[in-house]
């Protein structure tokens, strides 16, 4: 019986749903003026023109209701944003998954990390403070963190 919950213990601790946690991953931190350029031009230009040209309407949508932001537009292919539900409670956020599907990897964001998820040369930058692109002008005065994907 011993040996059984040591088993039964080993194999509930190890695993898990996802490769990474984004948290262990993290690079630095970085003003908006430290950006590449392309990440800038995009936060600048915010809605990016292919969300313009695939909304219907006036109305921009976002890919993953605004989780991901995509410098490049081709990346829209290879990354997703998943949210992963408390199997007890099933309203409450556990937490996001970003797949990398060309990769074959999932990166665990912790919840209560403000978005976009902003996806460009296999880097993910995440501002540090909510709606930097809800309030004109907040995304120039935020600070940035920069994580490096496998």
């Amino acid at each position: 019986m011993k040996h059984f919950l040591v088993l039964l213990l080993v194999v509930c601790c190890g695993c898990s749903s996802y490769d990474y946690r984004l948290k262990d991953l993290k690079q630095g931190s970085m003003r908006f003026e430290g950006l590449p350029q392309a990440v800038r031009q995009c936060l600048a230009d915010f809605p990016p023109e292919y969300l313009i040209a695939e909304a219907d309407d006036t109305t921009a949508t976002w890919p993953d209701d605004g989780t991901l932001l995509f410098v490049d537009p081709r990346d829209t292919a290879n990354y997703e944003a998943v949210t992963v539900f408390n199997r007890f409670v099933h309203s409450w956020v556990d937490y996001t998954l970003l797949i990398d599907k060309r990769r074959n990897l999932s990166y665990r964001i912790d919840r209560g990390v403000p978005i976009p998820y902003i996806i460009y040369e296999h880097r993910v930058f995440i501002p540090n403070e909510y709606n930097v692109l809800g309030i004109e002008a907040s995304f120039k005065s935020a600070v940035y963190t920069e994580y490096q994907l496998k």
